[in-house]
Order: structure tokens, then sequence, then C-alpha cells
């Protein structure tokens, strides 16, 4: 059974995009939904295990995103990165401008 958490319009579009990633040629959006892919290749394989990620609104609220295939790695691993983001001094990721 689904994750009760995603709905209808979440499993039609998973299925949506199951379709094109099987048919291969898809790529991780890691990258656009804020973080970075951590594969060594940003193809997702057909059959390979992925997930439908999403951008991290609170990075910049205004932009808008729509959800795409990222490899389950990547996705996994996107909390663990905006907590090491969240504890690093901002300037580093270039949040503030130089002095």
């Amino acid at each position: 059974m689904a994750d009760a958490k995603y709905g209808h319009d979440h499993q039609k579009l998973r299925a949506e995009w199951k379709r094109k990633v099987d048919a291969g040629g898809v790529h991780c959006a890691a990258e656009l939904h804020g973080h970075p892919c951590v594969m060594p290749e940003t193809i997702i394989h057909p059959g390979s295990k992925w997930a439908l990620g999403h951008y991290d609104e609170h990075i910049d609220p205004e932009q808008v995103m729509p959800p795409a295939p990222e490899h389950f790695r990547c996705n996994a691993k996107a909390p663990s990165l905006w907590k090491q983001r969240a504890l690093a001094p901002k300037e580093e990721y270039g949040w503030f401008p130089a002095a």
C-alpha cells in the first residue's frame, strides 16, 4: 500500500514519471530541488530505486519547482544536507554578500 501522506495527485504524478524513468534518459532533479546529486552519474537507470523529489521551500519560498524524480539516495540524503547547511556559517553558501 502507498504511503498515506502521499495523496492521489502525488501518486498520479509518480506514475507519469515512472513511465518516463522506465523508458530511460531521465536525470536526477536533486540539484534543481536545491541539493546535490550524490550519485556518480545523474541518469536514473530504469529499474533503479528513485523518489519523486520536490523543491525545498525553506531555501526560497518564491521559487517554484515542480516535483521530479531523484535517485533514492539523493532524496534520502537531502534532510541531512539541510541540517549541515543550517549549522554552517551562512556566508559559506553565498546567502549574504561578502563584506
